[in-house]
C-alpha cells in the first residue's frame, strides 16, 4: 500500500470512527471529499505501478538497442569479420525498363542505380531484402526478443 493510499485510508478510518451525521452538508461535503481521495490515491497507485512497468520496459529496449549497436559497429570491415557478405564477384541480371534488353551487373561495382549500355536509360533500383537476405542471427535475436 503507498503512502498516499495509507493516508486516505486514515482519513476515512477517522471520519468512520467521528460517526458523522451525513444529512448536515458540511458532513456531506468532508464526506465526499475523503471518498475522492481514496479514489484518487487508488489511481495514482496503479499509475505508479504502470509506470515502474514501462520504466522496466524502456530499459530492456535500451539494453536491445545497446546489442544491436554493437553487433552493427563489429561490421566495418574488408570481410575478414565472418560476416556473410555475399559474393561481390557475383553477377545478376535484370531487363532495362525503356528499352527491354538484359543488363547484366556486377554485385562488386553495383550500387543502387545503373546506366544501360544500349539506350543509356539511368535505372534506380529499390531492394526489399527478406530474411534469407538478412543477418539471420540478428534477424532472430529481435524476433525472439518482441515475440516473447
Amino acid at each position: 500500500m503507498s503512502d498516499t493510499t495509507a493516508k486516505a485510508a486514515y482519513l476515512k478510518g477517522l471520519a468512520d470512527g467521528m460517526k458523522l451525521d451525513e444529512n448536515k452538508d458540511c458532513n456531506k461535503l468532508l464526506l465526499s471529499i475523503i471518498d475522492l481521495l481514496g479514489d484518487v490515491a487508488g489511481e495514482i497507485s496503479e499509475l505508479d505501478n504502470e509506470v515502474g512497468f514501462l520504466a522496466d520496459c524502456v530499459e530492456d529496449i535500451d539494453g536491445e538497442l545497446d546489442e544491436i549497436a554493437e553487433i552493427l559497429s563489429e561490421c566495418g570491415c574488408d570481410e575478414g569479420c565472418g560476416h556473410n557478405h555475399g559474393d561481390r564477384n557475383e553477377t545478376f541480371e535484370v531487363a532495362c525498363p525503356t528499352c527491354k534488353q538484359s543488363i547484366i551487373l556486377n554485385m562488386e561495382t553495383f550500387d543502387d542505380q545503373a546506366t544501360c549500355p544500349i539506350c543509356g536509360e539511368e535505372i534506380e533500383f529499390e531492394f526489399d531484402f527478406d530474411e534469407d537476405d538478412f543477418n539471420g542471427e540478428l534477424r532472430n535475436d529481435l524476433n525472439d526478443d518482441f515475440e516473447g
